[in-house]
């Protein structure tokens, strides 16, 4: 098991959101023996022509072997 955080500071135009959960958020993810790839995505919704950036973002994986 994987403890996956995400972390975002994010700025959207007016009358549009942006979407990761929250300002911070984690996931608990079983994953298999051997190589795994774990990447955050942001989703923007709004009319078109609405953007979004990420000003700063941090991705933090935890993990323990028995």
């Amino acid at each position: 098991m994987v403890k996956a955080e995400v972390v975002a500071d994010a700025a959207v135009d007016a009358g549009a959101e942006m979407r990761l959960g929250s300002r911070a958020t984690f996931a608990l993810i079983v994953v298999p023996a051997g190589t795994t790839t774990i990447q955050p995505w942001l989703r923007v919704n709004g009319a078109t022509g609405k953007r979004g950036s990420y000003l700063h973002r941090r991705l933090t994986l935890e993990s323990a072997t028995s």
